[in-house]
């Protein structure tokens, strides 16, 4: 059984042209175009009406460069960047295989080949016929149900080939729904346009709330602020009293050191003097 293959990346590769860029192969062409002159060309893409790759224009190539190593069996001038005039004069470029106009456009409904269902007028409120697609929508999916439901259509001889319900419900689902989109994809610049006012209004409701805790913030470092000046002027009043109590502890102290110190021996005399005599 055959391993599955892996995906090793989402988006496809690009071509190989792009690893012919190397500084050695730009010299290469720096001394293409100095030894052409004034009659190089610009640009050397390759067209319909030229053969590819042009086995001549290589061939001049390596006689141009015969002194030269490693020279290429490819035409160097396709190095060259593109004519930005040439593209705007033609209208478009491609690139990979696909093809872009200059400037961008986007197709109608009718260049599709599809009937429009909304006014081609961009100033004309789409936002009812939206709502009416999307109804239109909803009612072809219910009945849609119903139809899948139904046994097929018997031919006739008036109807050999009758057309059954759910292919016609699945064509007007797909004419609505491209309707749908592309009157939504004309309604991206007012998109853009309301998103960024979305985002510029919660930026200032954002900053609006920053600037509110900061001063809410502040608020309570002016409250604690406050409180610390209070205690700090309670307890510089408390310092002065006590500064001013201290001079008359200090003069009591001074009284008391005034009296006599008597000692043990004193105090046992006085006593025996003061000793009532026996009878």
């Amino acid at each position: 059984m055959d391993e599955p293959t892996e995906i090793q990346s989402t988006f496809p590769t690009p071509p190989a042209h792009y690893i012919r860029y190397t500084n050695a192969n730009l010299q290469l062409l720096n001394q293409l175009k100095t030894k052409l002159g004034p009659d190089a060309p610009a640009y050397h893409p390759a067209s319909d009406d030229l053969p590819y790759p042009d086995v001549q224009a290589i061939r001049q190539q390596h006689n141009l460069l015969s002194d030269a190593r490693d020279v290429p069996d490819w035409d160097l001038l396709e190095l060259q960047p593109p004519r930005v005039d040439w593209i705007v004069e033609e209208g478009g470029y491609s690139t990979f295989g696909d093809q872009w106009a200059i400037p961008e456009r986007q197709p109608t409904v009718e260049e599709i080949g599809i009937r429009q269902l909304y006014p081609a007028d961009p100033n004309v409120d789409r936002r009812p016929y939206l709502q009416q697609l999307l109804h239109t929508l909803l009612h072809n999916h219910f009945e849609m149900l119903g139809a899948l439901l139904e046994a097929p259509p018997i031919p006739t001889q008036a109807d050999p080939e009758p057309t059954p319900a759910w292919l016609r419900l699945t064509e007007w689902t797909e004419i609505a729904g491209v309707n749908m989109i592309m009157a939504v994809n004309d309604l991206r610049s007012l998109q853009a346009r309301a998103t960024l006012e979305g985002m510029m209004e919660t930026q200032v409701r954002n900053r609006r709330d920053d600037a509110r805790a900061i001063n809410e913030r502040c608020d309570t470092i002016e409250v604690m602020l406050e409180r610390l000046k209070n205690q700090s002027l309670e307890y510089k009043t408390l310092l002065e009293g006590e500064n001013d109590a201290t001079p008359v502890q200090k003069s009591s102290t001074k009284l008391s050191t005034d009296v006599p110190i008597v000692s043990r021996d004193d105090l046992m005399a006085w006593a025996e003097e003061v000793k009532p005599a026996s009878k």
